[in-house]
């Protein structure tokens, strides 16, 4: 990585924060293409949007995508567990990183305000690293239930100093060596449990070990 990335986190600035999420992924407005459609079109059906999680291999290529499983709307521990049944998929396959995406609009997000958001209505992306995690924050306008997606970005360090157990179980999944689950069982399990990941490259180095073929996995 460069040398901004022996400064602290915290210290960067918005160019040095935008110059470091495409050194992670220099193909990163293609994902953030691949969201901004995905997201719209749910939120043009008024289908409530769970928490997602897009994992990149070493080679940039897309290892897979998933949401959560359905979780209980008025339960906040059931939704904390879903997000971690989820990212049991990160250590297993040993990524470059990924991309954890979470609707602001979900009343259990960001209950206590701890994040420095800059826009009134806006999806932030977390993209995390072992090294590193930015949030890039994506302003959008709301006009009879569609989104029109604006011009303006914010991008902010996620520093532990931020208190939110999303931002805790990031860093946690992000700094496992040695996955306990191996990556097969933890999509049979998730699968078992209402979930269906979207194996979108075969070819990824966690797909060709597993023999798994691109589609929606249902073991």
């Amino acid at each position: 990585m460069s040398k901004k990335s022996e400064k602290k986190l915290a210290d960067l600035s918005y160019e040095e924060l935008k110059e470091l999420v495409y050194d992670i992924f220099s193909n990163f407005d293609d994902h953030k293409t691949s969201i901004h459609v995905s997201f719209a079109s749910q939120y043009a059906k008024n289908v409530h949007v769970k928490p997602f999680v897009v994992i990149i291999d070493n080679n940039l290529k897309t290892t897979l995508v998933s949401y959560t499983r359905s979780y209980d709307l008025d339960v906040q521990q059931d939704y904390y567990v879903a997000i971690s049944e989820l990212l049991f998929l990160v250590p297993s396959t040993q990524p470059k990183g990924f991309i954890f995406v979470v609707d602001r609009t979900n009343k259990f997000f960001d209950t206590e305000k701890v994040y420095p958001f800059k826009f009134e209505k806006s999806l932030p992306l977390f993209v995390v690293t072992s090294t590193a995690c930015v949030c890039v924050e994506l302003e959008y306008q709301l006009q009879n239930n569609t989104i029109h997606w604006t011009d303006k970005i914010n991008y902010f360090p996620v520093t532990p100093e931020i208190r939110d157990i999303v931002v805790e179980m990031l860093f946690v999944y992000s700094h496992i060596d040695n996955p306990p689950i191996k990556y097969n069982d933890v999509l049979s399990y998730l699968v078992a449990n209402g979930t269906s990941p979207l194996i979108m490259d075969e070819a990824s180095p966690p797909n060709e070990t597993f023999h798994i073929e691109k589609g929606i996995y249902t073991d």
